[in-house]
C-alpha cells in the first residue's frame, strides 16, 4: 500500500466519522440551564439520536469538534400532551446527552 492509498483510506474514515456524529447528534439544545452548564461545568447539551449510547456519543463529539469529552450523561425527556382546538396532540420526547469537556477546551456554535 503506497503513500497515496493511505491518505486515501485516512481520509474516508475520517469522512465516515464526521458522517456517524452528524447522525448520531441532531442538534445542539441551547436553553438557559444549558447555558448555565456552559459557563459553570464546561458541559454541553445536544438532542441525540433515541438508539445513541454514550460512546457513540463520544465518537460523535471527537468526530465532530475534535475535542474529547471528560464525561458523557444521558437522559430521556418525556413527551408531553397539548390541547389544541379540543384535540388532545402529543408531543414526542426526546434523548439529550450532557458532554462535559476538560478545562481549557470548549465547543463552538456557529
Amino acid at each position: 500500500m503506497n503513500a497515496l492509498e493511505q491518505k486515501q483510506k485516512a481520509r474516508s474514515q475520517q469522512n465516515a466519522l464526521r458522517h456517524l456524529g452528524r447522525v448520531i447528534l441532531k442538534l445542539p439544545r441551547i436553553t438557559e440551564k444549558a447555558s448555565l452548564l456552559s459557563d459553570r461545568d464546561n458541559a454541553y447539551t445536544f438532542e441525540i439520536e433515541d438508539t445513541a449510547t454514550k460512546s457513540d456519543v463520544k465518537m460523535a463529539i471527537k468526530a465532530t469538534y475534535n475535542v474529547t469529552p471528560r464525561m458523557v450523561r444521558i437522559t430521556r425527556l418525556p413527551g408531553k400532551v397539548f390541547l389544541i382546538w379540543g384535540r388532545k396532540v402529543r408531543k414526542p420526547g426526546v434523548k439529550k446527552a450532557v458532554v462535559y469537556l476538560p478545562k481549557g477546551e470548549k465547543i463552538e456554535f456557529i
